[in-house]
């Protein structure tokens, strides 16, 4: 958890969002997702993709998608931290939170919003909502493989 000192320093490792768009944890919702779709597991079945920081499962391998061109793209947000993200379909371990906005969107035409691990509320990456689409952006580094 970050704590504010005089001496303090904020640097992309420490994941700080902007206050005026998080929610009390009271309110995080988690994302509604579509049943297994045919020839997909069920979430906890077969290979996972865990948060990193507490090893809750997130997703799936087979929800990854490609997205405008592929399923992995790498941006700069504003103040110019680079982000490797993967685009996938569902994320059962994960919540949005924020109010969804269009500012400052990698995806023109859809709305984002963080997203966090439901166990420890880490931030993980994005849902993307807009022109007929839904999916997760999760940073890439902010995931680990289970077999």
């Amino acid at each position: 958890m970050f704590s504010w000192s005089p001496s303090a320093r904020i640097g992309p490792e420490d994941h700080v969002l902007p206050w005026h768009l998080l929610r009390p944890a009271s309110e995080i919702v988690p994302v509604q997702h579509e049943e297994a779709r045919p020839g997909r597991p069920h979430p906890g079945e077969g290979p996972q993709l865990l948060c990193a920081a507490c090893g809750q499962p997130v997703t799936t391998p087979e929800a990854a998608i490609a997205v405008a061109g592929g399923h992995v793209h790498t941006f700069f947000n504003p103040a110019g931290f680079a982000f490797t993200i993967g685009c996938f379909d569902a994320a059962p371990g994960a919540s949005a939170a924020g109010l969804p906005t269009l500012e400052h969107t990698w995806f023109p035409g859809c709305a984002w919003s963080y997203v966090l691990c439901c166990r420890c509320h880490a931030h993980l990456g994005w849902l993307f909502q807009g022109r007929g689409l839904r999916f997760f952006g999760l940073v890439l580094d902010r995931l680990r493989a289970r077999p």
